[in-house]
């Protein structure tokens, strides 16, 4: 997790089954959005 609050992204799409608890406190508490969602369909839906 602290690598990628190093990183400081936009945010972090979590694919179905890589959900994290711990990782989604701490990027809550770094200020970084995360949301839970399919990336293939995003790209398919112009949503990425």
């Amino acid at each position: 997790a602290e690598a990628i609050v190093r990183l400081r992204p936009g945010r972090v799409i979590f694919n179905p089954g890589t959900e994290t608890p711990a990782v989604q406190k701490r990027l809550e508490a770094a200020g970084i959005e995360w949301f839970e969602a399919c990336t293939l369909v995003m790209l398919r839906t112009n949503q990425f």
